[in-house]
């Protein structure tokens, strides 16, 4: 532990115990889900950690808006340890953030997780999506007709790494899953290119 980490030690976001962002009683109070979601048309492996709730829904929202970036490895041992990884999975890529919010936020949250998780499971990560329209936040609405309008044609192929889809069994991760309608059209890009398979993954969801 570092002089500054003895003076300041981090502070769980959620209840506020010293020494660690997310500490192990709220790692434990996670709400797991222990089944697997049906989202209308997202007809691929999905895999949950838990329910958009406390204490996981405060650590994820202090993550995401609050700048609290080092929770990214916490999150990816989470996964690690209560998801299943099979070792056909050749890449894993992530639901891409628009410019212009990156900038707001400061960091791309889904790509620093997923980058944790390509290093516990020993698998390249490859930006294979980039966001072309930005859009308002689809937590803001409980239209589903609306939430698909919204992200229909947002994501386009990464010309730079097309060639390393075909083929291949890729993991597509995103932070939380409400409709599926963000992943949908995620994987329906990526699908374009005839991947082997697509598994999607997620921290949360929001339903």
């Amino acid at each position: 532990m570092s002089l500054l980490q003895k003076i300041f030690p981090p502070c769980c976001v959620s209840c506020s115990t010293e020494g660690s962002l997310f500490c192990n009683i709220c790692c434990n109070e996670i709400d797991f889900l222990y089944f697997t979601p049906k989202l209308e048309g997202l007809d691929y492996d999905l895999q949950v950690l838990g329910f958009y709730l406390p204490p996981l829904s405060i650590a994820i929202k202090s993550y995401k808006y609050q700048g609290v970036y080092k929770l990214a490895p916490i999150f990816a041992s989470l996964l690690y340890k209560h998801l299943i990884f099979v070792p056909s999975i050749d890449i894993i890529t992530s639901v891409p953030l628009h410019k212009k919010k990156k900038s707001l936020r400061g960091f791309d949250q889904t790509k620093l997780i997923a980058k944790e998780l390509s290093l516990k499971i020993n698998k390249p990560y490859f930006p294979l999506l980039k966001k072309i329209k930005h859009t308002q936040n689809l937590a803001s609405t409980s239209n589903q007709n609306l939430r698909s309008s919204l992200v229909k044609n947002s994501f386009v192929i990464n010309k730079k790494y097309q060639q390393k889809i075909t083929g291949k069994h890729i993991l597509l991760f995103d932070d939380v899953v409400t409709s599926g309608n963000t992943l949908r059209a995620c994987a329906e890009q990526l699908s374009l290119k005839k991947p082997k398979k697509i598994t999607i993954m997620t921290l949360a969801h929001g339903g």
